[in-house]
């Protein structure tokens, strides 16, 4: 997550151009403490959550 927040203050500083849009998105694994399954915001994310 540190390389992704210094990649986007580099290129802001330097008033580089990139030709693509890239997003930033935080997970925490605090999950598994509450509920049966771990990684629930990554699988959600990855399209991979199995519901049923």
């Amino acid at each position: 997550m540190l390389l992704d927040i210094e990649f986007a203050a580099l290129t802001h500083t330097l008033k580089f151009v990139i030709l693509f849009q890239f997003d930033l998105v935080g997970l925490c694994d605090e999950e598994g403490a509450r509920f049966a399954t771990t990684l629930i915001g990554s699988k959600v994310l990855a399209n991979a959550l199995a519901l049923g």
